[in-house]
């Protein structure tokens, strides 16, 4: 989860009115309790938020804690959760101060999951020891099962502490949830042990066996290649970049400079034959879908379909039925594809360049909404860039490193 610092950027950013931490407060921006509790009590999500983008810049006003946990516990007893509920459990358990760690680690045995596992998973990121067992505690209520977004965010609270216990944990996750969470656990086992085992689970196993009683966390020097992972299986890739989730969206740039050349070929053409290669290649138990965009969207199909020979050959002649269309609408493409979030792992992007129309065109303002809407489902985003040019690259370096994901560059 975020830290309060992320949380008050990301807060600021989707247009709420927050406060100048450096200019005098007014009365209409200084932090009221009675006014955050009205809005908890009576008013629309969104007066909710902007009293909470308040609230988070007033985090040193002695009267938030109780404040805040009042609304909390509003909202569980009469199990109204919101958006914002999940705000303000972020924003309590993110204060630290004499007398709150037990009340904090209350919420994170909220019967309300998501609310505990906000609130667990904001007590890993300042790594109280307690919040350990709660994380793997949480594991056995259902919606761990059926939900992305918790089993991705349990699984980076943990990740949060060097103890064995944490490996224990994280190499049970590699061995039952494959997909995008396989290559997630992966990822932090490289880094926490400075081993790479890749996607062998049974590797991870037996190597942790022979370490695990004297293992010395500090002498780690961590790992980061994710290209050169081991894997059991072949792993479909597109212009190298490996797709390991089991539920994707793939989308597609078709915008007028897709035609620029590159040797004997364009842009667009090179992308068709990368992604006939990527679909012959997608797992049976993987589900998929495409979207393109130019000066307007075209949504293969309505939901994700399973990759089965006959939708893979269908897809396959879908993208290469494209054709580039002037403009280029990169916020109303990722907007829909996050309409689906709830059904996703990972969201690929191509993109040759920047957004020329659609709903949003600033690009800070185009990665602000797009992490506030994937915030808590965690969906993992990955760009792969053509021919970027600096300001681009930027952008798209700034929408996946706040989405869980990586900007990999095409030339």
């Amino acid at each position: 989860m975020k830290s309060i610092f992320r949380l008050i950027l990301g807060l600021i950013a989707v247009g709420l009115t927050a406060v100048d931490a450096s200019a005098q407060q007014t009365a209409k921006n200084a932090f009221k309790p009675a006014r955050l509790e009205r809005a908890f009590r009576q008013s629309s999500e969104r007066e909710r938020e902007h009293e909470l983008a308040i609230a988070a810049a007033s985090v040193r006003q002695p009267e938030l804690p109780a404040t805040l946990a009042r609304v909390i516990e509003l909202d569980l007893k009469r199990k109204r959760l919101q958006r914002s509920t999940l705000l303000a459990t972020e924003l309590f358990c993110s204060l630290e101060s004499d007398g709150l760690l037990e009340q904090q680690l209350e919420f994170g045995k909220s019967p309300i999951t998501p609310v505990a596992v906000v609130a667990s998973s904001t007590l890993a990121d300042r790594k109280e020891p307690a919040a350990l067992d709660a994380l793997c505690e949480l594991t056995k209520r259902d919606e761990y099962s059926q939900s992305f977004g918790i089993r991705r965010s349990i699984l980076d609270g943990v990740a949060n502490y060097k103890q064995p216990q944490a490996i224990d944990f994280i190499i049970a996750a590699h061995e039952q949830h494959p997909g995008q969470l396989r290559y997630e656990a992966t990822k932090h086992l490289m880094r926490m042990t400075g081993e790479n085992h890749g996607g062998y689970t049974n590797r991870w196993q037996s190597w942790w066996k022979t370490q695990r009683d004297d293992f010395d966390f500090d002498s780690v020097v961590a790992l980061y290649n994710v290209k050169d992972m081991p894997w059991p299986n072949q792993v479909p890739r597109l212009f190298d970049v490996p797709i390991h989730a089991y539920r994707v969206m793939f989308v597609v740039d078709r915008s007028k400079s897709m035609l620029s050349t590159k040797g004997d070929e364009t842009r667009m053409e090179m992308v068709q034959k990368e992604f006939e290669r990527v679909l012959k290649t997608l797992r049976p138990e993987c589900w998929f879908n495409v979207i393109s965009y130019s000066k307007g969207l075209k949504l293969w199909k309505k939901k994700l379909v399973p990759a089965s020979p006959a939708n893979r050959l269908a897809a396959t002649q879908h993208v290469w039925s494209m054709r580039p269309d002037t403009t280029t609408s990169f916020y109303d493409a990722v907007d829909r594809a996050m309409k689906d979030a709830k059904d996703l792992e990972l969201i690929v992007v191509l993109s040759d360049g920047k957004p020329t129309t659609g709903k949003v065109i600033d690009q800070d303002r185009i990665v602000q909404l797009i992490t506030k809407k994937n915030k808590f489902h965690e969906v993992s985003i990955i760009a792969l860039g053509l021919d970027l040019a600096g300001q681009q690259r930027d952008f798209l370096t700034k929408l996946t490193d706040n989405n869980f994901g990586e900007l990999w560059e095409i030339r």
